[in-house]
């Protein structure tokens, strides 16, 4: 962790990141490629001799090789976090009011968003991410520069970390990274969790009470006529509905009602039981939804139907909503 130990980041160093984008040839890079150019790859010489000569030294060679490519797609990685990070600093400094940094930050995601050919909101998030990373978790993209954990683990301690004071930041990051060498990034995120909540318990009830006030439920149309839905709420509020669905569950399987349903589907269907139907099990709330569907589906047709707001659906989930009503756009 010696190389890691360095905080001397400051925006004149950022100004100067860009330099480091283009970087040469690794060694690894020739040792790698000389490593393929004498074992070619099962799929395209799949002949039993090429797979059983020296199987356990052919392993050992196949893992340091696909580890040293591992190796040099992180150092890629780093190093285009630090360009954007850099031309954002750039591109900060050439508006003359807050409105035209405004307006050049819109245009710097969008244009980071068609180069990459991601969403929007992926490419703002790339983009502070790279700001967080080169400068308060300079630490962290160290550690992925050297290799001890992946872009994944970086991007979950750049999230978990934001908004702490400096003192704590830095203690957290240094737990963090330590903890990201033994664990995925998913089980990372829930561990910094409690690190975080651990490291500053003094004003747990005022730090939750502000994060009260972004809870939401967000809908987004799925595949298949299926769509999502998520909730972001108390944590107690969480624990109770899961329970209660949980409950619910159990209760249907015991007393045999579950007709061939999983736990999971059953969970689903007493949601949506217990959110739009009443205790005779009828539905009592007629939301006011939108169908645009041909003619001859209405009737008995194939052809699909489309659900504002969700996408397509089947033909037959479709005159089950017109026969509920459902406004008919043709």
């Amino acid at each position: 962790m010696a190389e890691m130990t360095n905080t001397d980041w400051d925006d004149a160093h950022l100004v100067l990141l860009a330099d480091d984008f283009v970087t040469p040839v690794h060694e690894s890079d020739e040792e790698f490629f000389a490593w393929l150019d004498t074992n070619p790859c099962p799929i395209d010489d799949p002949s039993d001799e090429a797979v059983e000569v020296a199987p356990m030294r052919r392993r050992r060679e196949f893992l340091e090789g696909i580890n040293l490519l591992k190796l040099d797609e992180q150092a890629l990685q780093v190093q285009r976090i630090k360009w954007i990070a850099a031309e954002a600093a750039t591109y900060a400094r050439q508006a003359t009011n807050p409105i035209q940094e405004s307006i050049q930050d819109r245009v710097f995601m969008t244009e980071v968003a068609l180069t990459l050919g991601v969403t929007e909101r992926a490419a703002l998030n790339l983009i502070e991410r790279s700001k967080i990373l080169t400068s308060e978790r300079h630490l962290t993209l160290a550690a992925v520069e050297n290799g001890v954990i992946t872009l994944g683990h970086a991007e979950v301690i750049a999230d978990a970390g934001l908004d702490l004071f400096v003192e704590l930041a830095e203690r957290f990051e240094r737990e963090a990274i330590e903890l990201a060498q033994r664990m995925t990034p998913t089980k990372l995120k829930a561990v910094l969790v409690k690190l975080r909540e651990r490291l500053q318990p003094e004003d747990a009830t005022e730090r939750h009470a502000d994060a009260l006030l972004d809870r939401k439920v967000v809908t987004c149309a799925g595949q298949d006529g299926m769509g999502e839905l998520w909730a972001a709420l108390s944590g107690e509020d969480v624990v109770a509905i899961d329970a209660k669905l949980d409950a619910c569950a159990r209760s249907i399987k015991n007393a045999g009602g579950e007709d061939g349903r999983t736990a999971s589907q059953l969970r689903a269907d007493v949601l949506v039981d217990l959110i739009l139907n009443d205790d005779s099990g009828m539905r009592n709330i007629r939301p006011v939804v939108f169908l645009t569907a041909p003619t001859a589906t209405a009737v008995g047709g194939d052809q699909p139907a489309e659900l504002q707001g969700q996408g397509p659906i089947d033909a037959e989930t479709a005159r089950k909503l017109i026969d509920l009503d459902v406004p008919l756009v043709e």
